[in-house]
């Protein structure tokens, strides 16, 4: 956790001891990151933030059926998204007390019986990390969406274009469909495109309609 001292570790220590202790099998961000080579006691951390959120998020998803917050995870941009991403899974939600060593339940308003489908968020998750890469390429600093609002100099709307753009994505994927070989990328990341394009008109659409 950034912003903590030794980034917080000694609390995720104790709380991977203490679940271990009662017999749970319990996945520990800290640690994973000390298996690649993270030293917390540098200034600057030496992991990737966005490939280290990608893994925990992938652990969350195919090992838990449970997610233990830590104190402070109210003010952690990190800690939400994997809140978030439990609760559509209909995780357990637990908050833990390091100074009891005790934990309750934070949220249980989710539950297995809903029928999440787990495949689901993890493709999202890849969706969110592709458009974040795409985003460094083709956005400007203040606007990660510069590319696709190049239509409103033609008086056309950002999200009218961005649906040009998915248009193009559509064709490709219609000659696939009928049996052609797509030369320059998949079949899999033209879907996961034509689904960012989706939210991304979304957010331009409610943009002008100032929601």
């Amino acid at each position: 956790m950034r912003g903590y001292p030794n980034y917080n570790f000694d609390v995720f220590a104790q709380a991977r001891d203490w679940l271990r202790q009662g017999g749970l099998n319990a996945v520990c961000p800290a640690e994973l990151d000390l298996c690649e080579g993270f030293n917390p006691s540098t200034t600057m951390p030496s992991v990737d933030i966005a490939s280290a959120f990608s893994r925990d998020i992938y652990e969350l998803m195919d090992k838990c059926d449970s997610i233990l917050m830590l104190p402070g995870w109210e003010k952690s941009v990190g800690a939400n998204a994997e809140l978030a991403v439990a609760e559509m899974l209909g995780l357990q939600v637990y908050k833990y007390k390091p100074e009891e060593n005790t934990m309750s339940i934070l949220c249980s308003h989710y539950n297995h019986d809903r029928g999440a489908d787990r495949r689901f968020f993890g493709i999202t998750n890849e969706m969110a990390m592709l458009s974040a890469k795409k985003q460094q390429d083709y956005g400007l600093a203040g606007d990660p969406y510069s590319n696709v609002r190049a239509s409103e100099a033609f008086g056309i709307p950002g999200w009218v274009g961005t649906l040009m753009r998915a248009q193009d994505k559509m064709k490709r994927l219609q000659k696939a469909a009928q049996g052609s070989e797509m030369a320059n990328e998949s079949v899999e990341d033209s879907l996961i495109d034509l689904a960012n394009y989706a939210v991304i008109a979304l957010i331009l659409y409610r943009e002008i309609n100032g929601k």
